[in-house]
């Protein structure tokens, strides 16, 4: 109990899992809550970017520069000047989805993909190793479902309301972002194991 209160490693597979833990018991309810929705959108999504960063620190080196800086480990320490005024960049979903896509599929995260290498270059070569490291890549429809996952995320936590819900797009999606996090962890396990 003493560990608690001199500090506590959080790890990034902790973490997921608790997020998608969460995700799985408030979809349970979706239906008749928007605050579960909500809920459910939330925890799905962050648990799916830091499954991606973890899976990606494999190949972190070979990824473009633009990338590879969102996935950079930062210290351990909170710093509250640091962390609490400016929020360090990381990976957020859309990048997660452009770098997951199918390589005929066009970019949707184009702040990812610019300095020295040209943008189709840059998204040919991001998409190419995290294929390497996770074994996914995305169809369209998927990838449409997913950016209905993220729009109402953006939407509702994001942005300030008013926003009109349609709760049914969403009920609709979350499948597809089940399965991205279940093949997010099940690469994981196997590079545990």
């Amino acid at each position: 109990m003493s560990e608690y209160f001199d500090g506590v490693l959080l790890s990034p597979e902790d973490e997921a899992e608790r997020l998608w833990k969460g995700a799985q018991k408030a979809f349970e309810t979706a239906p008749e809550s928007i605050a579960d929705l909500s809920e459910a959108l939330d925890l799905g999504v962050r648990d799916v970017e830091i499954m991606a960063a973890q899976r990606l620190q494999a190949v972190r080196r070979k990824l473009p520069s633009t990338v590879s800086c969102l996935i950079d480990p930062l210290s351990l320490k909170v710093h509250p000047s640091r962390d609490a005024i400016r929020v360090p960049n990381s990976l957020r979903f859309i990048d997660v989805l452009d770098m997951l896509s199918a390589e005929h599929l066009s970019c949707i995260s184009p702040h990812l993909h610019h300095g020295w290498e040209d943008h189709a270059a840059s998204c040919r070569h991001a998409r190419e190793h995290t294929r390497e490291a996770t074994g996914i890549s995305l169809d369209a429809e998927s990838r449409n479902a997913l950016m209905v996952i993220a729009a109402y995320r953006n939407r509702i936590f994001v942005v300030p309301p008013p926003v009109r819900i349609v709760p049914a797009e969403v009920i609709d999606a979350f499948p597809v972002l089940v399965t991205l996090a279940e093949q997010l962890f099940a690469g994981a396990r196997e590079i545990a194991v």
